[in-house]
Protein backbone atom coordinates (compact mmCIF):
# COMPACT_ATOMS: atom_id res chain seq x y z
CA UNK A 1 0.00 0.00 0.00
CA UNK A 2 1.06 3.63 -0.46
CA UNK A 3 1.73 5.84 2.55
CA UNK A 4 -1.48 7.79 1.91
CA UNK A 5 -3.53 4.58 2.36
CA UNK A 6 -2.22 3.47 5.74
CA UNK A 7 -4.43 5.66 7.94
CA UNK A 8 -7.60 4.17 6.46
CA UNK A 9 -6.08 0.66 6.60
CA UNK A 10 -5.39 0.93 10.35
CA UNK A 11 -9.01 1.81 11.14
CA UNK A 12 -9.97 -1.88 10.75
CA UNK A 13 -7.23 -3.09 13.15
CA UNK A 14 -5.47 -5.54 10.77
CA UNK A 15 -4.77 -9.10 11.95
CA UNK A 16 -1.24 -9.12 10.55
CA UNK A 17 0.93 -7.07 12.93
CA UNK A 18 4.14 -7.18 10.88
CA UNK A 19 4.65 -3.84 9.08
CA UNK A 20 7.44 -3.21 6.62
CA UNK A 21 8.06 0.43 5.64
CA UNK A 22 10.33 0.93 2.62
CA UNK A 23 11.22 4.00 0.61
CA UNK A 24 13.39 7.08 0.15
CA UNK A 25 11.17 9.57 1.99
CA UNK A 26 12.12 9.62 5.68
CA UNK A 27 9.09 11.74 6.57
CA UNK A 28 6.69 9.08 5.27
CA UNK A 29 8.52 6.31 7.14
CA UNK A 30 8.45 8.24 10.41
CA UNK A 31 4.80 9.27 10.05
CA UNK A 32 3.72 5.73 9.12
CA UNK A 33 5.54 4.43 12.18
CA UNK A 34 3.83 6.99 14.42
CA UNK A 35 0.38 6.13 13.03
CA UNK A 36 0.88 2.38 13.53
CA UNK A 37 2.02 2.83 17.13
CA UNK A 38 -0.76 5.31 17.95
CA UNK A 39 -3.38 2.96 16.51
CA UNK A 40 -2.25 -0.34 18.05
CA UNK A 41 -0.26 0.46 21.20
CA UNK A 42 -3.10 1.80 23.30
CA UNK A 43 -1.32 2.59 26.58
CA UNK A 44 2.08 3.33 28.14
CA UNK A 45 3.93 3.83 24.87
CA UNK A 46 7.11 4.79 26.73
CA UNK A 47 7.18 1.26 28.17
CA UNK A 48 5.55 -0.66 25.35
CA UNK A 49 7.73 0.56 22.46
CA UNK A 50 11.22 -0.86 21.94
CA UNK A 51 13.53 0.63 19.31
CA UNK A 52 16.41 -1.39 17.88
CA UNK A 53 19.28 -0.21 15.69
CA UNK A 54 21.31 -2.75 13.70
CA UNK A 55 20.00 -5.72 15.70
CA UNK A 56 20.61 -9.41 15.12
CA UNK A 57 17.69 -11.68 14.19
CA UNK A 58 17.82 -13.16 17.72
CA UNK A 59 17.48 -9.70 19.30
CA UNK A 60 14.36 -9.03 17.23
CA UNK A 61 12.95 -12.43 18.19
CA UNK A 62 13.60 -11.83 21.90
CA UNK A 63 12.13 -8.30 21.87
CA UNK A 64 8.97 -9.53 20.14
CA UNK A 65 8.55 -12.18 22.85
CA UNK A 66 8.11 -9.64 25.66
CA UNK A 67 4.51 -9.22 26.85
CA UNK A 68 2.81 -5.78 26.64
CA UNK A 69 2.09 -3.77 29.79
CA UNK A 70 -1.63 -2.90 30.13
CA UNK A 71 -2.01 -2.63 26.35
CA UNK A 72 -3.33 -4.97 23.67
CA UNK A 73 -0.03 -4.68 21.80
CA UNK A 74 3.53 -3.59 22.33
CA UNK A 75 5.73 -2.47 19.42
CA UNK A 76 9.25 -3.29 18.28
CA UNK A 77 10.67 -0.74 15.83
CA UNK A 78 13.72 -1.71 13.77
CA UNK A 79 15.50 0.77 11.48
CA UNK A 80 17.68 -0.05 8.46
CA UNK A 81 17.64 -3.83 8.88
CA UNK A 82 18.91 -5.79 5.87
CA UNK A 83 18.93 -9.47 6.85
CA UNK A 84 20.68 -12.33 5.12
CA UNK A 85 18.72 -15.19 3.56
CA UNK A 86 19.41 -17.22 6.71
CA UNK A 87 18.04 -14.49 9.01
CA UNK A 88 15.00 -14.11 6.77
CA UNK A 89 14.01 -17.68 7.70
CA UNK A 90 13.89 -16.62 11.36
CA UNK A 91 11.59 -13.71 10.50
CA UNK A 92 9.30 -16.06 8.56
CA UNK A 93 8.92 -18.26 11.63
CA UNK A 94 8.38 -15.34 14.00
CA UNK A 95 5.04 -15.59 15.80
CA UNK A 96 3.45 -12.22 16.57
CA UNK A 97 0.43 -12.44 18.84
CA UNK A 98 0.53 -9.37 21.06
CA UNK A 99 3.46 -7.53 19.48
CA UNK A 100 3.66 -5.20 16.48
CA UNK A 101 6.90 -5.47 14.51
CA UNK A 102 7.76 -2.39 12.42
CA UNK A 103 10.82 -2.55 10.17
CA UNK A 104 11.72 0.71 8.44
CA UNK A 105 14.25 0.69 5.57
CA UNK A 106 15.28 3.36 3.10
CA UNK A 107 16.52 0.75 0.59
CA UNK A 108 15.10 -2.49 -0.83
CA UNK A 109 15.68 -5.71 1.10
CA UNK A 110 14.59 -9.35 1.20
CA UNK A 111 11.97 -8.38 3.79
CA UNK A 112 9.75 -7.00 1.03
CA UNK A 113 8.92 -10.53 -0.11
CA UNK A 114 7.65 -11.72 3.28
CA UNK A 115 4.07 -11.90 4.47
CA UNK A 116 3.85 -8.40 5.88
CA UNK A 117 1.94 -5.13 5.56
CA UNK A 118 4.18 -3.50 2.96
CA UNK A 119 4.03 0.31 3.03
CA UNK A 120 5.58 2.12 0.06
CA UNK A 121 7.29 5.20 1.49
CA UNK A 122 8.95 6.45 -1.68
CA UNK A 123 8.52 10.07 -2.77
CA UNK A 124 5.07 10.99 -4.04
CA UNK A 125 4.22 12.62 -7.37
CA UNK A 126 4.02 16.40 -7.71
CA UNK A 127 0.19 16.51 -8.09
CA UNK A 128 -0.32 14.44 -4.90
CA UNK A 129 2.16 16.57 -2.95
CA UNK A 130 0.57 19.77 -4.24
CA UNK A 131 -2.78 18.74 -2.77
CA UNK A 132 -1.15 17.93 0.57
CA UNK A 133 0.72 21.23 0.57
CA UNK A 134 -2.48 23.22 0.12
CA UNK A 135 -4.03 21.27 3.03
CA UNK A 136 -1.01 21.76 5.30
CA UNK A 137 -0.89 25.50 4.56
CA UNK A 138 -4.63 25.77 5.22
CA UNK A 139 -4.03 24.28 8.68
CA UNK A 140 -1.62 27.20 9.23
CA UNK A 141 -4.31 29.69 8.14
CA UNK A 142 -2.58 30.21 4.79
CA UNK A 143 -3.89 29.79 1.27
CA UNK A 144 -2.18 28.94 -2.01
CA UNK A 145 -3.10 27.70 -5.47
CA UNK A 146 -2.15 24.41 -7.08
CA UNK A 147 0.54 26.04 -9.28
CA UNK A 148 2.40 27.53 -6.31
CA UNK A 149 2.03 24.26 -4.37
CA UNK A 150 3.49 22.30 -7.31
CA UNK A 151 6.35 24.79 -7.47
CA UNK A 152 7.13 24.20 -3.78
CA UNK A 153 7.10 20.41 -4.30
CA UNK A 154 9.57 20.71 -7.20
CA UNK A 155 11.85 23.17 -5.40
CA UNK A 156 12.05 20.70 -2.49
CA UNK A 157 12.88 17.74 -4.72
CA UNK A 158 9.53 16.14 -3.75
CA UNK A 159 11.00 15.46 -0.29
CA UNK A 160 8.20 15.68 2.26
CA UNK A 161 10.51 16.36 5.22
CA UNK A 162 11.91 19.41 3.48
CA UNK A 163 8.43 20.45 2.32
CA UNK A 164 7.12 20.48 5.91
CA UNK A 165 10.11 22.55 7.05
CA UNK A 166 9.56 25.06 4.24
CA UNK A 167 5.84 25.26 5.10
CA UNK A 168 6.80 26.28 8.65
CA UNK A 169 8.95 29.04 7.14
CA UNK A 170 6.22 30.19 4.75
CA UNK A 171 3.65 30.16 7.57
CA UNK A 172 5.58 32.91 9.34
CA UNK A 173 5.02 35.34 6.44
CA UNK A 174 2.50 38.10 7.25
CA UNK A 175 0.28 37.64 4.18
CA UNK A 176 -2.49 35.03 4.01
CA UNK A 177 -2.04 34.11 0.33
CA UNK A 178 1.23 32.30 -0.46
CA UNK A 179 2.13 33.00 -4.08
CA UNK A 180 4.70 31.66 -6.54
CA UNK A 181 6.70 34.82 -5.89
CA UNK A 182 6.77 34.07 -2.14
CA UNK A 183 8.12 30.59 -2.84
CA UNK A 184 10.70 31.94 -5.31
CA UNK A 185 11.98 34.42 -2.71
CA UNK A 186 11.95 32.15 0.34
CA UNK A 187 12.62 28.56 -0.79
CA UNK A 188 15.96 27.34 -2.13
CA UNK A 189 15.67 25.23 -5.26
CA UNK A 190 16.74 21.59 -5.34
CA UNK A 191 19.96 21.31 -7.37
CA UNK A 192 18.48 18.80 -9.82
CA UNK A 193 15.51 21.07 -10.42
CA UNK A 194 17.80 24.04 -11.00
CA UNK A 195 19.73 21.93 -13.52
CA UNK A 196 16.44 21.16 -15.27
CA UNK A 197 15.55 24.87 -15.25
CA UNK A 198 18.94 25.75 -16.70
CA UNK A 199 18.73 23.08 -19.42
CA UNK A 200 15.22 24.25 -20.24
CA UNK A 201 16.36 27.89 -20.34
CA UNK A 202 19.14 26.91 -22.77
CA UNK A 203 16.55 25.06 -24.86
CA UNK A 204 14.42 28.17 -25.13
CA UNK A 205 17.34 30.64 -25.16
CA UNK A 206 15.69 32.13 -22.09
CA UNK A 207 16.71 35.31 -20.32
CA UNK A 208 16.98 33.53 -16.93
CA UNK A 209 20.05 31.48 -17.86
CA UNK A 210 22.70 33.64 -16.23
CA UNK A 211 20.50 34.39 -13.24
CA UNK A 212 20.26 30.64 -12.55
CA UNK A 213 24.04 30.35 -12.93
CA UNK A 214 24.47 33.25 -10.52
CA UNK A 215 22.27 31.51 -7.94
CA UNK A 216 24.49 28.44 -8.04
CA UNK A 217 27.66 30.47 -7.69
CA UNK A 218 26.28 32.64 -4.84
CA UNK A 219 25.22 29.52 -2.90
CA UNK A 220 28.56 27.77 -3.47
CA UNK A 221 26.91 24.85 -5.28
CA UNK A 222 28.36 25.47 -8.73
CA UNK A 223 30.55 22.33 -8.54
CA UNK A 224 27.39 20.19 -8.65
CA UNK A 225 25.93 21.83 -11.72
CA UNK A 226 28.05 20.27 -14.47
CA UNK A 227 27.23 16.78 -13.21
CA UNK A 228 23.55 17.69 -12.78
CA UNK A 229 23.43 19.17 -16.27
CA UNK A 230 25.06 16.04 -17.67
CA UNK A 231 22.42 13.87 -15.96
CA UNK A 232 19.69 16.11 -17.32
CA UNK A 233 20.90 15.91 -20.92
CA UNK A 234 21.53 12.16 -20.55
CA UNK A 235 17.89 11.68 -19.58
CA UNK A 236 16.84 13.77 -22.61
CA UNK A 237 19.05 11.61 -24.84
CA UNK A 238 17.53 8.35 -23.62
CA UNK A 239 13.96 9.61 -23.52
CA UNK A 240 14.22 11.06 -27.05
CA UNK A 241 12.42 8.75 -29.52
CA UNK A 242 12.03 6.05 -26.85
CA UNK A 243 9.10 3.68 -27.35
CA UNK A 244 8.91 2.79 -23.64
CA UNK A 245 6.22 4.31 -21.45
CA UNK A 246 6.92 6.80 -18.65
CA UNK A 247 6.76 4.17 -15.91
CA UNK A 248 9.42 1.96 -17.50
CA UNK A 249 11.62 4.92 -18.33
CA UNK A 250 11.33 6.24 -14.76
CA UNK A 251 12.58 2.91 -13.42
CA UNK A 252 15.42 2.73 -15.94
CA UNK A 253 16.53 6.31 -15.27
CA UNK A 254 15.74 6.15 -11.52
CA UNK A 255 13.53 9.25 -11.58
CA UNK A 256 9.81 9.82 -11.10
CA UNK A 257 7.39 9.49 -14.07
CA UNK A 258 6.65 13.23 -13.75
CA UNK A 259 10.35 13.98 -14.36
CA UNK A 260 10.28 11.73 -17.43
CA UNK A 261 7.31 13.67 -18.79
CA UNK A 262 9.09 17.01 -18.30
CA UNK A 263 12.31 15.62 -19.81
CA UNK A 264 10.45 14.30 -22.87
CA UNK A 265 8.88 17.72 -23.36
CA UNK A 266 12.31 19.39 -23.39
CA UNK A 267 13.86 16.68 -25.60
CA UNK A 268 11.33 17.36 -28.38
CA UNK A 269 13.21 20.57 -29.16
CA UNK A 270 16.37 18.75 -30.30
CA UNK A 271 17.55 15.96 -32.56
CA UNK A 272 19.51 12.99 -31.18
CA UNK A 273 22.88 14.13 -32.56
CA UNK A 274 22.54 17.51 -30.85
CA UNK A 275 21.91 15.86 -27.49
CA UNK A 276 24.89 13.56 -28.02
CA UNK A 277 27.01 16.64 -28.74
CA UNK A 278 25.82 18.28 -25.51
CA UNK A 279 26.79 15.17 -23.53
CA UNK A 280 30.27 15.17 -25.08
CA UNK A 281 30.70 18.87 -24.29
CA UNK A 282 29.69 18.37 -20.65
CA UNK A 283 31.90 15.29 -20.24
CA UNK A 284 34.89 17.17 -21.72
CA UNK A 285 34.23 20.16 -19.46
CA UNK A 286 34.08 17.97 -16.36
CA UNK A 287 37.41 16.40 -17.38
CA UNK A 288 39.01 19.84 -17.79
CA UNK A 289 37.76 20.89 -14.33
CA UNK A 290 39.07 17.73 -12.63
CA UNK A 291 42.38 18.00 -14.51
CA UNK A 292 42.86 21.59 -13.38
CA UNK A 293 42.77 23.05 -16.91
CA UNK A 294 39.69 25.12 -16.16
CA UNK A 295 38.10 26.66 -13.05
CA UNK A 296 34.54 25.68 -12.19
CA UNK A 297 33.06 29.16 -12.61
CA UNK A 298 34.70 29.75 -16.00
CA UNK A 299 33.75 26.22 -17.08
CA UNK A 300 30.09 26.87 -16.31
CA UNK A 301 29.91 30.06 -18.35
CA UNK A 302 31.90 28.50 -21.20
CA UNK A 303 29.65 25.42 -21.30
CA UNK A 304 26.40 27.35 -21.23
CA UNK A 305 27.62 29.80 -23.86
CA UNK A 306 28.66 26.90 -26.11
CA UNK A 307 25.35 25.13 -25.64
CA UNK A 308 23.56 28.34 -26.56
CA UNK A 309 25.64 29.33 -29.55
CA UNK A 310 26.64 26.35 -31.62
CA UNK A 311 26.10 22.83 -30.31
CA UNK A 312 22.35 22.26 -30.13
CA UNK A 313 20.27 22.18 -33.27
CA UNK A 314 16.58 22.69 -32.74
CA UNK A 315 14.15 20.36 -34.47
Amino acid sequence: MKFKEIKRYLVNKPDNSFFYLEGSDAYFREKAQEMIISSLVTAYQDINVTRLNLPSANEIYESCSVLPFMSEYRAVVVREYYPSAQDIKKLVNLKLSDCVLIISNSQKSLIGGLNNNFVDCNKESVPVLANWITTLLKAQNKQTDIHAASMLALYCGQDMMRITNEIKKLSSLPQTQITESDIEQNVSKEIEYQAYMLANAVTESGKDIYQILGDFINKGTESYLINSLYNNYKRMYYVKDSLQNSERLSKALKVKPYAVTMTAKAAKNYDKDSLAGALKLLADTEYKIKSGFMGVKNALYYTVATLLNNNLKKV
